[in-house]
């Protein structure tokens, strides 16, 4: 009678997930040979109720808006519900740091951090874009003569993309400005300036495409894309990033590819050197 009260408060503890790898396999094997134990193990499994895991992801807006969906899809055996949240470089990494989420996909520089690590996931070369009847026009003439259309300089990308319009010679503030790359690739596609901006935010606007005319930076500029986690949770930070090169890798060979040969072109040429 000892014996079996001995076993049940074992088995409660299995359940409880308090028993050593060891322990767990040699219980189970007592456990298949007795009906009843058997049984009562069943009894306890159904009246367990699991936790529930909440894996929380944030990256930015750009990003969310042409990989989001698959990134979410690639985790969906990580976690029980998987929520995503997008928004702009500095709230993402404040939000981070408040423990508000549990991953993040954002760029550098990332604030420094004992209890942070980084993984490298892909990056994203800068360009320039015009409206296609400016495509003969040379490089100096563009700076010189056309109106540049910026981005607001609230964010690491708007910051580095006047950091690259500045390298080519542009030392004044641009007329119009906007926050969305799909209001200044509309912006740009009815003819009214130029703009820096990068391979991946192309996708964001596919219609636009055809009306603009894509030009690298003269110097090889180009954003790194990482996994900011917590240094407690790296196995799950290494999972992750390696489903989302995965998706990476598949919307270059399909979907991107698909809207863009020469986009895509130049994310390969950055990307497949480094990437496993």
């Amino acid at each position: 009678m000892k014996h079996k009260v001995n076993m049940k408060e074992k088995i409660s503890a299995l359940a409880d997930g308090e028993l050593s790898d060891f322990e767990t396999r040699r219980l189970l094997e007592e456990i298949s040979s007795d009906p009843e134990y058997k049984e009562f193990w069943k009894n306890i499994k159904k009246h367990t109720k699991r936790s529930e895991t909440l894996l929380k992801l944030r990256m930015p807006d750009s990003l969310s808006e042409i990989m989001g969906a698959e990134c979410l899809t690639a985790l969906s055996d990580l976690a029980d519900r998987i929520e995503l949240k997008s928004g702009i470089s500095p709230w993402l990494e404040n939000s981070f740091h408040t423990q508000k989420f549990d991953l993040a996909i954002d760029t550098e520089p990332f604030t420094k951090d004992p209890n942070n690590e980084v993984i490298p996931l892909f990056m994203d070369p800068f360009i320039l874009v015009t409206p296609i009847i400016w495509d003969k026009i040379s490089l100096e003439e563009l700076v010189s003569t056309k109106p540049l259309v910026g981005y607001g300089r609230t964010s690491k990308f708007g910051s580095n993309c006047t950091k690259i319009v500045a390298n080519l010679g542009v030392n004044y503030q641009p007329r119009f400005s906007f926050d969305s790359t799909q209001s200044l690739l509309r912006f740009v596609q009815a003819g009214h300036g130029w703009a820096a901006t990068s391979a991946l935010c192309l996708f964001q606007s596919p219609n636009a495409l055809k009306d603009i005319s894509i030009r690298r930076c003269p110097k090889s500029e180009f954003r790194t894309f990482s996994l900011l986690h917590r240094a407690n949770d790296s196995e799950l930070a290494i999972q992750a990033s390696k489903k989302f090169i995965t998706v990476f890798h598949k919307l270059t060979k399909g979907p991107w590819a698909t809207l863009s040969k020469s986009v895509t072109q130049m994310l390969n040429e950055i990307n497949y050197s480094s990437l496993p």
